[in-house]
């Protein structure tokens, strides 16, 4: 009988165990489906671009899609300038990579099409003050779609490299509007003369800007020691400061 016992006990433990062991892969399994489900493209600005889901977080580390969008929004007007027709595709497919149960991680563009776009678009960041962003450094996509690495190659480029466009009948009605024949380019886009950006451009020159960032970075640092003060001294003696 002891023995009869011991027996039972351990056939107990052994199938007691195989459920546990069940349970455990079935939960696995769906942690990993959870993991490959993807999620429809909600940002209007990337429907319609060959895929329609993604999956967060994306490429530069935004979990939200409207976190994404909101990011997408400060390349509105470099995409209106139409430096690269590859520009919005690359930049949707950072921002939104493609998503697909057949790969593991998302899929964003290959760092071809990212050199072809910063050929293009760079220098129209340069002319307005900007640089490229670090977030979509071409050293961090893979070089080309193969066997080792899956990545966008998005559409053909078929643009010019982009030559700064000069309009001379525009050009000359802008230099006229101001006191230096810089303050005022002619912009294709709005058919109209435009202020330059930066600090060599525009209405007030380099020295009257350092001015004024210094005279607001004094004010700004004033207002702080001020507020602070107040706020140690209520905290030290709040009974002072009872309220009526």
């Amino acid at each position: 009988m002891p023995g009869m016992m011991v027996s039972l006990s351990g056939a107990a433990l052994l199938i007691l165990s195989g459920l546990l062991g069940s349970l455990c892969v079935v939960q696995a399994f769906g942690d990993e489906v959870e993991e490959m489900t993807c999620d429809p493209i909600r940002i209007s600005m990337c429907q319609g671009l060959g895929y329609n889901v993604t999956k967060m977080p994306n490429l530069v580390g935004n979990v939200l899609q409207s976190d994404a969008e909101l990011q997408l929004t400060t390349f509105t007007p470099l995409i209106q300038y139409g430096c690269s027709s590859q520009l919005k595709f690359f930049l949707c497919s950072v921002y939104v990579p493609m998503c697909t149960d057949k790969v593991p991680i998302p899929i964003g563009p290959c760092g071809s099409m990212c050199l072809s776009v910063k050929r293009k678009c760079l220098p129209v960041l340069h002319e307005f003050g900007f640089i490229w962003p670090e977030v979509l450094n071409c050293s961090l996509f893979p070089p080309q779609n193969d066997h080792n690495h899956m990545c966008m190659e998005g559409p053909g480029d078929e643009d010019p490299p982009y030559q700064p466009v000069r309009h001379p009948h525009h050009q000359e009605e802008c230099q006229a509007l101001g006191s230096a024949p810089d303050q005022y380019t002619w912009l294709k886009q709005t058919e109209s003369c435009t202020l330059q950006c930066g600090y060599d451009s525009g209405l007030y020159r380099r020295g009257a800007k350092v001015f004024t960032d210094a005279w607001m970075a004094v004010w700004a640092v004033l207002c702080f020691l001020s507020t602070t003060l107040t706020v140690l001294t209520f905290l030290l003696d709040s009974q002072r400061f009872s309220y009526p």
